[in-house]
Formats: structure tokens, C-alpha cells, sequence
């Protein structure tokens, strides 16, 4: 069993995963999911589906990004499905 301080005596084997980490230098951008690096990243872990689980990923500040299920954005000019208040 692995042990995690302050987790007690839970079992967190099973919920292990390999990751490497690799330094990618990649233009800035204020879009952050438009920087090729980040959007390839975000969509191989998206598309991970170990355990047959799907999630949903929610953007409360999407902006131009299409990356999510569901989007948010105060401003009118985003295509996103909502234009709301993130607190609401």
C-alpha cells in the first residue's frame, strides 16, 4: 500500500498514473489553449479514458477556446454557450 501523509490508510495504488515531465518553450499568448504545446497537452489528457470514465470539463472564462464542454464568457463577442457571471 502506498502511504500519503494525512490520507490515512487508503489505498492509493491503483490510482497511480506514469508522468513525465518535458520543458516545452511555446510563444505566450493570452489565449493560453491556443499555444500548441498547452492544446496538445490538455487534449491528451482529455482524451485519456483509463478506468472507462468520461468527465466534463467546464470553462467559467473561456474566452475564444472551444476546449471545453461547456463555456462561459462575459464577453458577447465569444462564442462560448453562456455570457454570465463566473460567481452565478
Amino acid at each position: 500500500m502506498t502511504e500519503i501523509a494525512g490520507a490515512g490508510n487508503r489505498d492509493w495504488s491503483m490510482h497511480h498514473t506514469e508522468q513525465r515531465i518535458e520543458r516545452v518553450w511555446a510563444m505566450p499568448s493570452r489565449d493560453t489553449f491556443s499555444i500548441p504545446a498547452i492544446s496538445w497537452w490538455v487534449d491528451e489528457e482529455l482524451s485519456r479514458d483509463e478506468r472507462g470514465a468520461r468527465g466534463l470539463v467546464i470553462d467559467p472564462f473561456a474566452g475564444y477556446s472551444k476546449i471545453a464542454h461547456v463555456t462561459n464568457d462575459l464577453n458577447p463577442s465569444c462564442e462560448t454557450d453562456y455570457q454570465m457571471d463566473a460567481l452565478d
